[in-house]
């Protein structure tokens, strides 16, 4: 019971993922682990590089995404078009900058977390994005919700359409559960700085996440 409270609670990958499965973390907790100087620099490495994708590429970015999206209905499509690409490296760098922090952080303490992500927006096809955007959930998608919906048993067209339906809305979901939660504490702290608009509660353009 302790161990596997210890693999519930276990707080690198608590809030972001890597969405671990028993069958890898588990066995980790029983291993005796020393210090060991190049996996804890390798850890530091990664925890770092994620820190630097979601403060300086992700939040740099969400300050023009937010200013435009704010406001849509006075930017030109060209600078709609640019917040889109901007949005798109915003919430890759997010999410895949957690997971590194996440990641990085349990190589430090001795264990290893699966890589989430794979560089995604290089894939050649939807298929081959899903399958390199945030593998754990994908994976868990496939195991837990596919396969017992009889995704494997029956054509290409049905399983392909039942795959792409579960991840699209679990996926999405949990994309927009975080993002919520995300919102509302940049809200909590744009009404403690005073950049929060009391009538209408939106982010005012130009405000600094």
């Amino acid at each position: 019971m302790i161990t596997y409270a210890l693999f519930v609670t276990f707080f690198p990958q608590l809030v972001a993922g890597p969405i671990e499965r028993t069958a890898n973390l588990l066995p980790q907790f029983y291993t005796d682990n020393t210090f060991d100087y190049q996996r804890i620099t390798d850890g530091l490495r990664l925890a770092a590089w994620g820190m630097f994708k979601k403060v300086v590429v992700a939040d740099t970015v969400a300050q023009y995404v937010n200013a435009v999206y704010s406001n849509p209905q006075d930017y030109t499509a060209v600078v709609l078009v640019i917040a889109t690409f901007f949005f798109a490296i915003q919430i890759f760098c997010d999410f895949s900058g957690y997971s590194d922090i996440a990641i990085g952080v349990a190589r430090i303490l001795g264990f290893r977390l699966m890589k989430n992500f794979r560089s995604p927006y290089f894939s050649a096809s939807i298929t081959e994005f899903w399958r390199r955007w945030h593998i754990s959930l994908s994976s868990w998608l496939k195991d837990y919700v596919y396969i017992p919906l009889g995704g494997s048993k029956r054509g290409t067209i049905r399983n392909y359409t039942l795959g792409f339906m579960a991840r699209c809305f679990l996926e999405f979901r949990f994309l927009g559960i975080t993002s919520r939660c995300i919102s509302d504490n940049r809200k909590s702290n744009a009404a403690g700085q005073g950049f929060l608009s009391d009538q209408t509660g939106t982010y005012k353009a130009g405000y600094c996440c």
